[in-house]
């Protein structure tokens, strides 16, 4: 399980902190994907944007589903307060990989 960010190729600036209990390759390639195929996400919106693949890094390796949930969190806070754009529209520790209508919905809660 880790917590991982993703990042703009051309600057290294954080722009995605998720979570994922797959391999971070696994996730990665999933996420460039979604954005190939039109998923309206803020995330796969900014991949499909930047016309490349993001880079990532692992930002933390936890043992248990609430210190990954934590983690998340805690690292979105962090980019958050040191003023990065990041595409998360929550504060985190949702579990990651919703379906998209619940994060469509979401997002239109908060525009």
């Amino acid at each position: 399980m880790i917590v991982y960010a993703l990042t703009d190729p051309e600057t290294d600036d954080v722009r995605y902190v998720g979570q994922t209990v797959k391999s971070l390759p696994f996730r990665i390639k999933r996420h460039c994907n979604s954005a190939r195929t039109g998923s309206k996400l803020h995330v796969h919106n900014w991949i499909r944007r930047m016309g490349r693949d993001p880079g990532c890094f692992v930002l933390a390796e936890c043992e248990t589903k609430a210190e990954l949930d934590d983690e998340e969190r805690f690292w979105i806070w962090w980019y958050r307060r040191q003023g990065s754009d990041l595409t998360n529209l929550t504060p985190g520790g949702e579990g990651g990989d919703r379906s998209e209508e619940h994060t469509s919905e979401l997002q239109s809660l908060r525009h």
